[in-house]
This record gives C-alpha cells, structure tokens and sequence, in this order.
C-alpha cells in the first residue's frame, strides 16, 4: 500500500512540475513578444482589414507595381524579400503584404481559406 501512495505522489509532481514548467513558458512566451513589438516597430505601414491590421511594406518608385506575397515557411515576408525588393525597386514599386499571421501582420482566428486569404 505504501508503494502505491508513493508513486502517486511521485506522478502528482511531476504532472505539477510539467505544468508549472508549461505556465511559465507560456508568460514568458507573451512577455518576450509585447517586449519584441516596442523593440521592432514595423518597417512599412498597418492597414485595417476587417478590424484587424495587416502589415504592407513598400519601396521604390516607378510605372510598374510589383506584388510580393508569402508562401510556405516565410514568417516574416517584408524581411525574407528584402534582398529581392532591395533590386527590385530601383526600377519598380514593390510592395510587400504580409497575411494576418505573418510578420507584423495581427494573427487571427479565421480558417486559411481562399475567401479569408484574399482581402483585395
């Protein structure tokens, strides 16, 4: 009997120890990022789509408007593309959207669907 209270009292901390480890990670989580958005403020302008503000980067002057969208694994796409608008932009006007979940872009809870993804 004395062997069963102590592996529950072994399992209770560790279920204990597994989520104080959790809690904390997730406040420093939020700290470190209300930290990062004074710290970086946006390179470009915030749009208001829907409530929500959407972060578009544009550089350069020029008749042709080039549009730079993300894809797969680009979490910040104004800092990814930079090399590319950097060239670009000496004859063009680049402008760069990054989606709501992206780089200085709001997240939101919508599902990634076609009629949610396209806002133009």
């Amino acid at each position: 009997m004395q062997k069963k209270f102590r592996f529950l009292r072994i399992l209770r901390n560790m279920i204990v120890a597994m989520l104080g480890i959790c809690i904390i990670w997730v406040v420093t989580n939020q700290v470190i990022t209300a930290v990062e958005k004074k710290k970086y403020p946006p390179i470009g302008q915030l749009v208001e789509v829907n409530g929500r503000d959407i972060h578009v980067y544009t550089k350069g002057k020029g008749e042709n408007i080039i549009l730079l969208l993300s894809g797969l694994g680009t979490t910040a796409p104004a800092l990814d593309f930079e090399p590319l608008v950097n060239e670009l932009s000496k004859d063009n006007k680049v402008v760069v959207v990054e989606p709501f979940g992206y780089g200085w872009s709001d997240i939101t809870n919508k599902k990634r669907t076609v009629e949610n993804s396209v806002f133009f």
